[in-house]
């Protein structure tokens, strides 16, 4: 276990800082993962709701160009002019042409432009600004024929391949018989076509047919990129910050009105206030880092702890076979002299003597083990005996006195005359033991004066009774009173060797103090000798 308990710890802190470092780098980029879904889910809603405000905005402006006939796009026909300047022609003085005063041209849109079957381009009247344009644009007039016949038709720019792609609404047929007489009116059938439309460059070209008497025709608008722009982004801006239009050349669900176009949000959405979400959130990643720390500790904890407890078993193991085998080689060999006759009678006596020490010396020895068994099990003392302080003390020194005095020291009792007269209820044969083993103690470590002595005062206190063993001796280093109290622990030091014992004397007299309601310390204030404090309830 001591080889192998090194490697332990040093695999389970590995495990750890390696769990902690792996944590530290998943908190540092969690906050960074939910700032880039808040700020996805944050520009999903407010684009939704731009979407909604530009199809609206978009949808009101294209109403009165869905709901424009047929009339106000011939070539005769301007709309916006005054009713004088306007030209009379036989193909527009039908009955459902509108009055001059209900068309005006729109300042969003380019221009209005007219294909007639024949293939010939024109604009209404007065509009030839357009229609140079639309003649000059490279490609643009070829590719404004192809949708007339077939809106399906891809766009063809000149230097540019492959030919994009484009949706569009509606098919325009040119296999029925039409009348081709100049001079007969041009009557438009009703409804008109539906809108298409589709981008040349950075113009969105609306175009739609026309069913008349004459054919078809092919009729549209035409709008600037940079026009949209000035009209609808404004509207927007206020919930994203750099919204832009995108030219599209096929149609999809985020388009704007179904129409080839879409919405960017931009590169930078503002999010919310976060102070909150982050306190929380460093909290349980600190939750997090202080869980793992604290097993960790726990198991390192619980590994010196119980390797302490291997060395100390082993300790008391070695100590305890050491303790006993001395008195029984001892006694057995005493034993094996006397049965033989190998002493002579003068020493025979002596022999005896040393029989009675060691046995009462292994009887003391096992006692105490037994004695510490049963307290580290729970098992407390319930024996009461009640008598004056002076019968009881003087018994109880009377016991341990002929050790003292053998040893050499010599003993004196004090008792104040409150406790001399007093009833006391307690534990006589565990006083005995708890000061018996204070004796031991003092006859192995206290005789460093020339006239050894132990003095025993008795004091009586509210509701307890203070006792002082005290000897004259060198003391206790104070390096060594933090684990005074703790079992086994004198096997551990160096001069482990040079007394008898295994260590369990204070340990036990502390727990066999507590076990009768009191308590058992050293005198922290002590000037010469040691001094234990030995309390019980009075």
């Amino acid at each position: 276990m001591k080889l192998r308990l090194p490697w332990i710890i040093a695999i389970i802190v590995t495990l750890v800082l390696g769990g902690m470092a792996w944590l530290a780098y998943e908190a540092k980029t969690l906050e960074k993962r939910f700032a880039s879904l808040d700020r996805k889910a944050q520009t999903e809603r407010l684009l939704q709701i731009s979407l909604e405000t530009v199809n609206t905005e978009l949808g009101r402006l294209l109403q009165p160009e869905i709901d424009r006939p047929f009339y106000e796009y011939h070539e005769t026909y301007a709309p916006g002019l005054p009713e004088e300047k306007r030209l009379n022609n036989t193909r527009t003085s039908h009955p459902l042409a509108p009055s001059p005063l209900q068309t005006q041209t729109p300042g969003w849109i380019k221009g209005y432009f007219m294909i007639t079957p024949d293939r010939k381009l024109n604009t209404p009247a007065q509009d030839k600004q357009i229609l140079s344009w639309i003649k000059e644009t490279p490609g643009l007039l070829s590719n404004m024929y192809n949708k007339a016949e077939n809106p399906s038709a891809p766009v063809v720019i000149p230097g540019e391949t492959p030919p994009r792609p484009t949706n569009s609404i509606g098919t325009i047929s040119i296999t029925e018989q039409f009348e081709t007489d100049p001079y007969i009116p041009v009557v438009a059938s009703l409804p008109h076509g539906s809108f298409f439309a589709w981008w040349y460059k950075n113009n969105l070209i609306f175009m739609r047919g026309i069913r008349t008497t004459h054919g078809y025709y092919t009729q549209g608008f035409i709008v600037e990129k940079q026009t949209l722009e000035k009209l609808l982004l404004p509207l927007v801006d206020k919930h994203l910050p750099k919204p832009a239009l995108n030219a599209e050349h096929t149609l999809g669900a985020g388009n704007i009105n179904r129409l080839p176009i879409t919405l960017a949000p931009g590169p930078e959405i503002i999010l919310p206030d976060m102070t909150a979400r982050t306190r929380a959130l460093n909290s349980a990643i600190l939750s997090i880092y202080l869980i793992p720390g604290i097993a960790a500790v726990l198991v390192i904890g619980l590994l010196i702890f119980y390797s302490r407890l291997v060395r100390r078993r082993d300790d008391f193991v070695s100590t305890i076979t050491h303790e006993l085998r001395t008195p029984l080689t001892s006694i057995t060999l005493y034993a094996e002299m006397l049965e033989h006759n190998m002493v002579p009678d003068s020493k025979k006596h002596e022999y005896y003597t040393s029989l009675y020490k060691e046995s009462t010396r292994l009887s003391r020895l096992v006692e105490n083990v037994l004695a510490f068994s049963k307290l580290t099990r729970g098992k407390l003392r319930g024996r009461q005996d009640c008598d004056t302080g002076a019968n009881i003390f003087n018994q109880v020194v009377d016991k341990i006195r002929p050790r003292l005095e053998e040893a050499g020291f010599t003993v004196s009792l004090a008792i104040a005359p409150q406790a001399r007269i007093l009833p006391i209820r307690t534990d006589i044969i565990s006083l005995e033991q708890i000061l018996g083993n204070l004796a031991d103690n003092a006859i192995k470590y206290g005789k460093g004066n020339e006239k050894p002595a132990i003095q025993i005062t008795v004091q009586l206190l509210p509701r307890r009774v203070l006792i002082r063993f005290r000897d004259n001796g060198p003391g206790i280093a104070f390096e060594t009173r933090r684990t005074l109290f703790t079992a086994f622990s004198r096997s551990a030091k160096a001069n482990a060797g040079k007394q008898p014992g295994i260590g369990l004397g204070l340990t036990l007299s502390r727990d066999i103090a507590k076990s009768i309601g009191g308590d058992l310390s050293l005198e922290s204030s002590s000037l010469t000798g040691a001094c234990f404090i030995l309390t019980i309830p009075a």
